[in-house]
C-alpha cells in the first residue's frame, strides 16, 4: 500500500474520503508492505508522515509489515511520533 504526505504531514484528500472505513476491513493476519512518497528536503518537517499514519492505523488491525526499511541517512523532523 502507498500513500504520499500531502500539505503540512496530512494524508492526501482521496486517502481521507476512506480512511475511517479502514477501520472495518478485516485484516487479521494479512501480509503488508507500506511506501511512502515525500520530499524529504523540501518538505523534511513532514518527511513521510503520513505512512507513519497508515502504519500506525494497520497495526491495529493484526496486520503482518514486511519489508522495513533502515532509517539510517534519512532526516526526521515531524513533530509526529
Amino acid at each position: 500500500m502507498g500513500i504520499p504526505t500531502w500539505d503540512f504531514g496530512e494524508i492526501q484528500e482521496d486517502w481521507e474520503a476512506i480512511w475511517d472505513q479502514l477501520d472495518d476491513l478485516n485484516l487479521e493476519g494479512k501480509i503488508v508492505a507500506l511506501y511512502g512518497l515525500g520530499d524529504q528536503l523540501g518538505y523534511g518537517e513532514w518527511f513521510l508522515d503520513a505512512l507513519g499514519m497508515l502504519h500506525d492505523k494497520l497495526s491495529t488491525k493484526g496486520v503482518k509489515f514486511v519489508g522495513y526499511w533502515p532509517t539510517e541517512g534519512y532526516e526526521f523532523t515531524s513533530p509526529k511520533p
